[in-house]
């Protein structure tokens, strides 16, 4: 076939021409023995089709400034024609060349650059959310656009294909086994074969992932730390209370002035009902529980909005019932576990309660006005690392001018 162009790229020192190699296991004595070719013979060959595409009537020879970031070298080819056609010559080449690179850089240069701000959208109250759990509160403050997106938008991401199974999924199992062990010993005394009934579910909920040798093996010993842990725990809080609640579903109408009533929902890990009178809300985590200067200036709500509903006879399987304490229970890791209890420095955690209940309704109010936009990231301190509807709200393009308006000073940016 022949052609009226051609175009010779990758004139880059070790990719043309290219580096003989050499086997690791083969030498060259063998590979002549076995009757294999030489690893010059791929130079060779390279050169002969160079020369080929070289006899057409116009040529392009190319070759790249970086490859991975990395500055390359001219290829020697490349260096002795320079050397041989002279400098004029050479640099006239180039500068027929440079027309081919303005015309391929046209492409990718758009007419105008208009700088991108930080989306406000303003949907009408009728499409507003009129029901979240306390973990989508935690959402709204953080990352009101994510609430746009998934419940007015209603866009959620679809699972990977072939996905396997992580820490949320190893969470949700630990969930289970603990329900069921609450479910199966309901009184305020452990038997004393707790433990082995404890394993026994632990084997039985985590047998799918048991299959696997490397989970048996790295993972299985922490969660084991993890089931001795919270039966030291589970002991202690039993001698304290009168009854658990696991898994228990909850339910709060909040009348607003601006719009119609708001409905709180909420799922509580477990609720010990505390001798006497009292509750004690307890949190499951398999991750890194929320620090205590998070939770008090109101990014990480969830213990205590579970709090003020229960006090306001939310959750039917507890009333009359005000919640004393509040703690995260962390599961796994080096030590087993670890219980962080919601104890603050200067205020109680009743005042934190209430104080967290008067700030949602600040926000549910200012959400019922029209005028109320949907912002991303308002408090990029606060927001996670990464947001499933970052690319949504084109994060990148507008946080790296800080969100500023047109004219701003990070424009030039």
């Amino acid at each position: 076939m022949s052609f009226d162009l051609t175009l010779v790229a990758g004139l880059d020192e070790t990719v043309w021409p290219p580096q003989a190699e050499t086997d690791a296991f083969l030498n060259r004595p063998m590979r002549a023995a076995l009757g294999l070719s030489a690893p010059e013979r791929r130079i060779g060959q390279t050169a002969h089709d160079f020369a080929a595409a070289l006899g057409a009537p116009a040529a392009i020879l190319s070759r790249a400034k970086k490859r991975g970031g990395a500055p390359t070298v001219a290829s020697r080819f490349l260096q002795r024609i320079g050397a041989a056609a002279g400098e004029a010559a050479y640099q006239s080449a180039r500068a027929r060349g440079e027309t081919y690179l303005a015309l391929a850089r046209a492409i990718d240069r758009p007419v105008a650059i208009a700088p991108v701000k930080r989306p406000e959208p303003r949907p009408e109250l009728a499409l507003r959310p009129r029901s979240l759990s306390v973990t989508s509160i935690e959402t709204l403050r953080r990352d009101p656009y994510a609430i746009y997106a998934e419940r007015i938008l209603r866009l959620k991401s679809l699972e990977p294909i072939g996905m396997v199974r992580g820490a949320r999924e190893i969470g949700n199992e630990w969930h289970e086994v603990l329900r069921a062990f609450a479910e199966q010993f309901p009184g305020d005394m452990l038997p004393l074969d707790a433990r082995d009934a404890l394993l026994r579910l632990a084997h039985a909920q985590f047998a799918p992932m048991l299959a696997d040798p490397s989970f048996r093996a790295l993972i299985w010993p922490r969660i084991e730390q993890g089931l001795d842990f919270f039966l030291d725990f589970d002991r202690a809080q039993r001698a304290i209370v009168e009854g658990i609640l696991v898994e228990k579903e909850g339910s709060l109408t909040i009348p607003l002035q601006a719009a119609a009533p708001f409905r709180l929902t909420a799922r509580a890990d477990r609720i010990d009902l505390v001798k006497g009178g009292g509750a004690v809300l307890v949190d499951y985590k398999t991750g890194a529980p929320p620090g205590l200067s998070e939770i008090l200036v109101g990014f990480a709500p969830q213990l205590t909005l579970e709090a003020a509903m229960l006090a306001r006879g939310a959750f039917a399987d507890a009333p009359n019932r005000k919640a004393i304490a509040a703690l995260y229970l962390k599961l796994g890791g080096a030590k087993g576990g670890e219980a962080r209890e919601l104890a603050f420095k200067d205020v109680s955690f009743g005042e934190v309660v209430e104080r967290h209940f008067a700030e949602l309704l600040t926000l549910l109010e200012q959400f019922a006005k029209p005028e109320t936009p949907y912002l991303s990231r308002p408090f990029p301190k606060f927001a996670r690392s990464y947001g499933e509807y970052d690319h949504l709200a084109r994060v990148k393009e507008w946080s790296a001018t800080g969100g500023l308006p047109e004219g701003g000073a990070g424009e030039a940016a």
